[in-house]
């Protein structure tokens, strides 16, 4: 295997022999090779550009592989978004405070006589006592400073139309979604995905997010609620088809072990105003170790000014 990259190599042996009946034969070989895993190098990591208006200008990127496997590298690719809640399926214990006027609404088989939850073994159960009361769950959430930011749940409704219960989403003492049996049953009849807007959170605080259930009357009425997650997109870098003012040519590549391979980052200042304008890029790859890498691109931009050439008569 000198000198071989990791791969599997395949082939076929062909064997002679003085056999009369058979002086002809083939064996089928295979080796699997195996090596460093692929290992991504950008260079330079960061690149400024100053030009005017209306302009473009393109510089090169070097994407090197000092692994003994193929990196695939692609600069198309958004980081998945990043979950603010902790244990949103309730499994973990210890992340949610749970209470009300009849104790927690936090429920296992052993504890609630039921297996209700979505997923795994525990969810919660607000109502289904056949007395009026209340109870939520809270847990202090970060929501990073980014442009979106989205509850998500699970939510099952058990009851008959004319019931009173609700269910409320809360955000520092503010009431910012509810849902009701009478106008939301037939959306859950089963567990369905609930959504809720929050951007207008998102801003790198700590906030106090809840869910607060109440049951009216003697109705045994309920509301099931598992898998909380509050997604926010990741501020760290952006796909570069989500950038307007840059491209980058090619966008994807793979590049084979211990090679390297040029790409162009172009800078487009067409209709840009004057001003300074950065972006980190994602380059995501199949290195175990650093699976995305942030290119930084700044771009400034100045207005050309164009003067009169007043010549003496």
């Amino acid at each position: 295997t000198t000198a071989l990259f990791a791969e599997t190599y395949t082939d076929t042996l062909c064997v002679i022999t003085n056999d009369p009946i058979n002086p002809f034969d083939t064996i089928d070989i295979s080796v699997l090779v195996v090596g460093d895993p692929p290992t991504i190098v950008v260079d330079p990591m960061a690149i400024t550009t100053t030009q005017s208006t209306n302009t473009s200008m393109t510089n090169t990127v070097t994407i090197s592989n000092e692994g003994d496997v193929i990196l695939n590298w692609d600069a198309t690719q958004n980081l998945p978004p990043i979950d603010a809640v902790t244990d949103g399926s309730f499994e973990d214990g210890g992340a949610w405070d749970g209470g009300g006027d009849l104790g927690s609404p936090i429920c296992d088989p052993g504890s609630c006589g039921a297996a209700l939850a979505r997923t795994g073994d525990w969810w919660v159960w607000f109502g289904g006592w056949g007395v009026t009361n209340t109870s939520s769950i809270t847990q202090m959430v970060t929501i990073p400073d980014v442009s979106s930011a989205t509850l998500e749940f699970w939510l099952e409704i058990n009851g008959n139309e004319s019931d009173a219960g609700m269910l409320e989403v809360i955000i520092e003492g503010q009431t910012v979604m509810t849902y009701t049996i009478a106008d939301d049953l037939n959306d859950f009849t089963s567990y369905a995905k609930a959504s809720v807007d929050l951007s207008m959170y998102a801003d790198g605080s700590m906030h106090e997010l809840a869910i607060r259930g109440t049951e009216i009357g003697d109705t045994l009425s309920g509301f099931f609620v598992d898998d909380v997650a509050l997604l926010t997109d990741d501020p760290t870098c952006k796909a570069v088809t989500d950038i307007s003012w840059i491209d980058i040519v090619p966008s994807s590549g793979s590049v084979s072990a211990h090679s390297s391979e040029m790409v162009d980052v172009v800078f487009d200042a067409t209709g840009v105003p004057s001003g300074s304008y950065t972006e980190n890029v994602c380059i995501s790859s199949n290195d175990p170790v650093n699976p995305v890498v942030t290119l930084t691109l700044t771009m400034e931009v100045y207005q050309t000014l164009y003067l009169p050439v007043i010549s003496r008569p």
